[in-house]
């Protein structure tokens, strides 16, 4: 097939980053005045440990204007899942209503809370998700957390736009990052850090080893009705893999409105009676049903099925589809996160889509990956003509035998002004 080639405007670099590596170090891009203690700045002990998997961090960066990486390689570390984070004080008020400046300092102040509670910080951040009302808190945004990050240690970065749970939120986030200290089976840190949900965990973090993806599962009825019938079609899938609630490492609700929020959360807490919530974001989508919800599980070991590095699954009755698979399973302690991907501003939906793989592969070849070797999609649009260009063009790019798990959302935009989809990807080494 024959496909339109989109030159990158500058050269991407593979930077291989290793914890303890005897390779310089430059300085943070901090002003003297913000930058934090030294043992807070520094770099993560060297790992003693040895082995296939040993504990390993490598960045591939990008050339933007803040240099956040196109994807960090993780290997063998623990890593941490956050629930959304909002600028709100202990009562669940938004601080600073008026002031984007004053809401980015309380949610990286809240950032730093939960991260250091998990075992982690700024150094160790993977991959951030921000939601936002728009291209200029977007950039405000970048650029603030930009001062927290070592230039060599910048992590993979998505962003959407989107309403958020609390009304005068300007901005929100999730992380993943990665801890230090070993963990022997999911651990869910509680102390609710500036959240007006208190059911909901800080952070989960997550033994090194396997991981399940569930793709989004949409259900028809009441905000109510459809999230009670998606958890329990999503737990089922679990129950397929021998995995239950305690491994739950985070859910996505995409929902409309906003405001069922408190609906929904209800039927979770029923949903996981017997444990508090994991870490669970909410984003406004636009579409015919209320909701739909993703999930991500932990997977020992013990449920791992054969040798093969990612194993792709749907429940028994289901017609799989070449776009995407109900499940994916990677079965190794080794994963790329890779940010958000975005098209030329101001080309049509078909071409951007056909940019942004044009990018993905590069980045997986550099990463010792490929398409075959995807596990989980998201795609963020924000018009029909590039849904169904998304639609029309994945089969083109996926092995119809091996698609990656999938959420496809639609969202009033895209939070990059001129461009109408932006996809992140989670993959696996080839073997």
């Amino acid at each position: 097939m024959l496909r339109r080639i989109f030159v990158l405007a500058s050269a991407t670099l593979l930077i291989v980053c290793l914890s303890g590596c005897g390779t310089r170090e430059t300085e943070p891009r901090v002003s003297q005045q913000a930058r934090a203690p030294a043992k807070s700045r520094s770099s993560p002990a060297p790992s003693q440990r040895s082995g296939p998997f040993a504990p390993e961090v490598r960045y591939l960066l990008s050339a933007d204007a803040e240099g956040f990486s196109r994807a960090v390689y993780v290997q063998g570390y623990p890593l941490v899942f956050t629930r959304q984070i909002l600028p709100v004080d202990e009562q669940g008020k938004v601080v600073s209503p008026e002031s984007t400046t004053g809401q980015i300092d309380k949610l990286l102040e809240l950032l730093g809370q939960v991260l250091t509670q998990a075992g982690s910080n700024f150094d160790q951040l993977v991959r951030v998700h921000a939601y936002v009302d728009g291209p200029g808190t977007l950039q405000q945004f970048r650029s603030a957390l930009a001062q927290r990050t070592r230039a060599e240690r910048c992590p993979a970065f998505t962003a959407v736009q989107s309403r958020l749970p609390t009304p005068e939120a300007k901005i929100a986030l999730d992380v993943i990052a990665y801890a230090q200290e070993p963990v022997a089976a999911v651990s869910l840190q509680g102390a609710q850090v500036g959240s007006p949900w208190l059911a909901c965990a800080d952070a989960a973090i997550v033994p090194p080893g396997g991981t399940l993806y569930l793709s989004g599962y949409p259900e028809k009825g009441s905000s109510a009705e459809a999230a009670e019938k998606s958890a329990q079609a999503l737990l089922g899938m679990l129950g397929d893999w021998k995995l239950g609630i305690e491994h739950v490492v985070q859910i996505k609700v995409f929902l409309q409105p906003m405001e069922s929020v408190e609906e929904v959360e209800t039927v979770l807490k029923k949903v996981f009676a017997s444990r508090p919530l994991p870490p669970i974001t909410y984003v406004e989508w636009i579409a015919s049903v209320p909701l739909e919800i993703e999930l991500i599980a932990h997977l020992p070991a013990g449920s791992f099925r054969g040798q093969e590095p990612i194993v792709f699954y749907n429940p028994e009755g289901v017609k799989p589809s070449p776009n995407f698979s109900r499940a994916a399973a990677v079965q190794i302690p080794q994963q790329l996160f890779i940010g958000g991907l975005l098209g030329q501003a101001s080309v049509d939906g078909t071409t951007q889509v056909e940019q942004i793989f044009d990018q993905l592969e590069q980045i997986l070849k550099e990463a010792g990956s490929d398409l075959r070797h995807l596990a989980k999609a998201t795609y963020y649009v924000s018009d029909k003509e590039t849904s169904s260009a998304l639609d029309k063009l994945r089969p083109q790019y996926f092995d119809p035998t091996r698609p990656p798990a999938a959420s496809k959302v639609t969202v009033p935009g895209v939070a990059h002004a001129g461009s109408s989809v932006v996809m992140d990807m989670i993959a696996v080494p080839k073997p």
